[in-house]
This record gives C-alpha cells, sequence and structure tokens, in this order.
C-alpha cells in the first residue's frame, strides 16, 4: 500500500476530492478520519482486504489514524498541533480562547496547472472569525497567497465555513500556553 502511496493514492486524492468537500471526504470523515492521506490509505488496504477475502476493518483504522493525530496535553504541541478535530484534547480549549474577530490561516483549494493536466493543490490565506456555527467557523477571507498556475476556488472577501481542523490560529495578543514539560 505505501508504494502505492505517492502515485495511486496521489491520484485518487486528486481526483476522487479527498482535498476538497466531496461526498467520498465527508462519508469517510464522518467514519472518524481526518487526514485525505490517511483516506487513501485505507481505501486501498479496505481494497486489498477485499480481494483477499479479509474484514475491511475501516473503524479500527478510522480509530487508530485519530490516536495519531491527538496528543495528550503532557507531550506538548507545537504549532502543527493546532491543526484540530472535534476529538483532539485541545480542541474545546481554543474554541474558548480564539473568538469572532480573531484571525486564522486557512487552507483554500486550488487547481494548479502543469503541462497538460490539473492537479489538486492548495493556497494558504488569512480570514477572520465572523462566528461559530455548531463547532464550525463561519470565515471571511482577508487575504491570499499567490502562486504562479494555482487557481484558487475562493477569493478575498469570501465568506465560508471551514472546520476547526482546516485552519490554524494566529495566537491573539497576550495568550500563552501553559505546556506540561515532565
Amino acid at each position: 500500500v505505501m508504494r502505492l502511496h505517492f502515485g495511486f493514492g496521489m491520484w485518487m486524492r486528486n481526483n476522487w476530492g479527498l482535498w476538497t468537500n466531496s461526498e467520498l471526504k465527508k462519508t469517510l470523515i464522518d467514519s472518524g478520519f481526518v487526514h485525505p492521506d490517511d483516506m487513501s490509505t485505507a481505501i486501498l488496504k479496505s481494497y486489498h482486504r477485499h480481494l483477499h477475502g479479509k474484514p475491511l476493518k475501516l473503524a479500527e483504522e478510522a480509530a487508530r489514524y485519530r490516536a495519531y493525530w491527538q496528543k495528550s496535553p503532557a507531550e506538548g504541541f507545537s504549532s502543527d498541533d493546532l491543526r484540530l478535530t472535534r476529538d483532539s484534547i485541545w480542541y474545546h480549549e481554543l474554541l474558548i480562547q480564539f473568538s469572532p474577530g480573531d484571525t486564522v490561516v486557512v487552507g483554500v483549494y486550488a487547481a494548479q496547472k502543469k503541462l497538460f493536466q490539473t492537479y489538486a493543490s492548495g493556497l494558504r490565506g488569512l480570514a477572520i472569525i465572523k462566528e461559530y456555527r455548531n463547532d464550525r467557523l463561519w470565515v471571511k477571507l482577508i487575504k491570499l497567497e499567490q502562486r504562479k498556475g494555482h487557481i484558487p476556488d475562493r477569493h478575498v472577501g469570501d465568506e465560508f465555513e471551514t472546520s476547526l481542523g482546516d485552519c490554524s490560529f494566529i495566537p491573539p495578543k497576550n495568550w500563552s500556553a501553559t505546556i506540561n514539560k515532565n
């Protein structure tokens, strides 16, 4: 399966909408998966298991990947850890710390043209939190990075819904985290 991750797995992620909000991605998120890389790996493993008449074990796979993305507070966290899912230890703490008006870095889907093909890609943007809606953020895009050959699906001024897992927070002034280093 790992030999296929950057070939067929990448093709699946790009063409089956695992980087966008496709129905397949929504179904896999509802099943407990967090990241598109994990989703494509689980699809490949499931197909292999199906071909060999073995149980698919999707629930176990989802639980394993969720555990990977979660860390205990004793382990501390880095800025990368602020990309969260609702089950994350830090999720509810960050809901308390960040309020409408705060700035977040959001991922914006972009089509990237290379030679004669189009690939799924992403750009970073700055957005202002407008409000919370059922554990999701409603944001307004205020700045978007530009890269040659990338065609974003959102533009400055757009307002849209995103999850805490699809953005990184820029801590507000005077914000600090207590990390147990024991």
